[in-house]
């Protein structure tokens, strides 16, 4: 199985070419497994409630023709 997230940045940038290589090339993989990802999620239960929401979309990716 493999599983996809979707996240959704509402932004303008100087150089959206340059941020899209940056985003794209980065270990994804490698940063999901990383102390600093597990250090900041349990940051992440302190943090003050608040008002909003926040979207997180996980998805099964499934190849439809090669």
């Amino acid at each position: 199985m493999s599983v996809s997230y979707f996240v959704r940045y509402d932004i303008d940038a100087a150089d959206l070419g340059a941020f899209l290589r940056r985003y794209r090339e980065e270990a994804m993989n490698a940063a999901f497994a990383s102390p600093a990802r597990a250090e900041a999620r349990e940051d992440f239960k302190r943090f003050m409630t608040y008002e909003g929401t926040v979207t997180h979309q996980a998805m099964k990716s499934e190849e439809v023709w090669p």
